[in-house]
């Protein structure tokens, strides 16, 4: 089983719906869950989330409640890496390994928040959790061992700085590409070589092979 946990506007999306195929294509006879974890409100929606990542991680929780004792590789993009981190480490969720794609673990770009997340946005819970120095990213990184964690990000990535997204290189462990956050999991296929998704897959092949 392979679970992609998306961001806060790819949930969903096209962008996760390339990384699915890709999968698929790779591995055929794995199951890939897509949790649909945020609240609809219709053309609007991917804009009003109204909970906090812990929130979003137990509805993610809910929908692996059939996996039983099968222990699934995550994959968690974005935002969707800190629900995926929440899952593991504090509500308790199993799983054979752990990548983490753009992942804000020390949180968003200081301009990115000032710029980018203007009005509404800067105020939702999700939010404000990943921005840095948030309480919530210091207790969730207080005494944090991430030794089991493959890291992925980009030097080019406007959104989440290179320090946050690999937070330790370890041998092996790591890769850092040259592409923005979105091209990171794109949505057109013929960006697929540039991105994250072939190293995902090689990932995925020594995982499942062994």
């Amino acid at each position: 089983m392979i679970i992609i946990v998306g961001g806060f506007s790819s949930t969903g999306s096209k962008r996760l719906k390339t990384l699915e195929e890709e999968i698929k294509k790779n591995f055929p006879e794995e199951k890939v869950l897509v949790p649909e974890y945020f609240e609809r409100y219709g053309k609007l929606g991917k804009y009003l989330r109204t909970k906090t990542i812990p929130e979003y991680a137990w509805n993610v929780q809910r929908e692996t409640l059939f996996i039983n004792n099968d222990e699934p590789i995550l994959i968690g993009y974005s935002m969707g890496g800190i629900i995926t981190r929440f899952l593991v480490e504090k509500i308790g969720l199993k799983a054979k390994e752990v990548i983490l794609v753009g992942a804000p673990n020390r949180g968003v770009k200081i301009n990115f928040v000032e710029d980018k997340l203007v009005g509404k946005l800067v105020s939702l819970p999700c939010v404000r959790e990943i921005q840095p120095e948030s309480n919530f990213l210091r207790l969730l990184n207080w005494n944090w061992h991430p030794e089991g964690y493959y890291f992925i990000g980009s030097d080019r990535d406007e959104r989440v700085p290179i320090n946050s997204a690999i937070p330790m290189k370890e041998e092996g462990k790591f890769f850092i590409l040259h592409t923005s956050h979105s091209g990171l999991i794109p949505k057109k296929a013929e960006m697929v070589p540039k991105s994250a998704i072939p190293i995902i897959i090689e990932i995925l092949k020594n995982e499942i092979q062994t």
